[in-house]
């Protein structure tokens, strides 16, 4: 595993630093041990002096005072003192077409690392100056013609993390990487076709046969190793995720055989949905928009197939600060020549 002591980052919330109580002069030393020791306990021995009544006992003769710290300030200092990590993912639908709008948005956004689908191009195609320029020089690239495709950029030096070959066309459909300690599995899961019915299309069984290769890799994983689930997964799996369920149930994308798929791959390693943690239930909550609607905010026909998960052994990383920090970035929808999908992000502290 790779340590970071720290990551670039232009986000001025994430440089903040909480003031500390002052101390009286004449101890600077103790005093910097207590600056990275803030939240002692009784129970803990400290090593400069020996237990904690110990030292207490001594603290007058250095100069040194002492202050509870409550449960809001630990976890604040806490924050301070981890490593921020901010993960996207996005179908751009040709990274080629829209290298720009990548730019933009890392420019705006600062990911640390993002994830791919529907790059639309082979490797020796990939626009690597304008990642390299953004900041994101570390890549991995599945690319193929015209089609299919995905892709990780990263600020941070990537290692290599098990590639899980899971589609049986061979379409370039997945990339993984390993970052800060932290695997990344990047896919784009086939769409389906029009006729949801394995038998009679195809497609459709290509789809729920990558949806069952996937989880059944997934089940044999350890929930508490740190691993996200990011991409378009090409299913919108509740009842909010869709504008109208009613009338979206025999379409393509949330028909109950295709949820229950996408479900079972989420129980298959107990992953945390991010974003609907974020945002919950009834609220609705879409990733993409057809083309066909001039204006995606007031025709609000969207779907949400795009999703970042972790597993439980980054739930503390994903709540550290209380909540859930994950987004839809609805107003990349909205640019000039845009994607038919938004990117959405989370925020780990590990």
């Amino acid at each position: 595993m790779v340590r970071f002591v720290s990551a670039p980052d232009t986000i001025p919330s994430r440089q903040r630093r909480e003031r500390l109580p002052s101390h009286r002069p004449g101890a600077a030393s103790v005093r910097a041990f207590f600056c990275q020791r803030m939240c002692w306990t009784n129970q803990h021995t400290i090593g400069l002096v020996g237990t904690f009544e110990t030292l207490k006992a001594c603290a007058p003769n250095l100069g040194v005072e002492f202050f509870h710290i409550d449960s809001s300030t630990k976890t604040r200092l806490a924050l301070r003192n981890a490593m921020h990590m901010r993960i996207a993912s996005w179908n751009v639908n040709s990274v080629r077409l829209r290298a720009e709008q990548v730019a933009r948005f890392v420019r705006e956004q600062s990911p640390d690392v993002i994830c791919l689908q529907e790059i639309k191009c082979r490797e020796s195609e990939f626009p690597t100056d304008i990642f390299v320029e953004a900041g994101l020089p570390h890549l991995r690239i599945a690319g193929q013609k015209g089609f299919h495709g995905v892709a990780i950029a990263s600020r941070l030096p990537i290692d290599d993390a098990p590639h899980l070959d899971v589609c049986r066309e061979g379409h370039a459909r997945s990339v993984s990487a390993r970052v800060a300690g932290v695997e990344i599995q990047n896919f784009y899961v086939p769409a389906g076709g029009d006729l949801p019915d394995r038998e009679a299309n195809a497609k459709f069984d290509h789809k729920l046969d990558f949806f069952e290769k996937l989880t059944a890799q997934m089940a044999l994983r350890d929930p508490i190793a740190p691993l996200v689930i990011a991409g378009d997964l090409n299913v919108a799996p509740g009842d909010n995720d869709v504008w109208s369920h009613k009338q979206m149930s025999k379409i393509v994308s949330h028909t109950p055989v295709e949820v229950s798929a996408l479900l079972s791959l989420k129980a298959s390693n107990g992953f945390i949905d991010l974003a609907r943690e974020a945002v919950p239930e009834p609220q609705k909550l879409y990733s993409w928009w057809s083309y066909r609607s001039p204006d995606f905010r007031q025709s609000s026909r969207g779907l949400r197939l795009d999703h970042l998960w972790v597993t439980p052994g980054l739930r503390d990383a994903a709540f550290r600060s209380g909540s859930a920090a994950a987004r839809v970035h609805l107003d990349a929808r909205g640019w000039d020549r845009p994607s038919d999908h938004a990117p959405i992000s989370i925020d780990l502290a590990l």
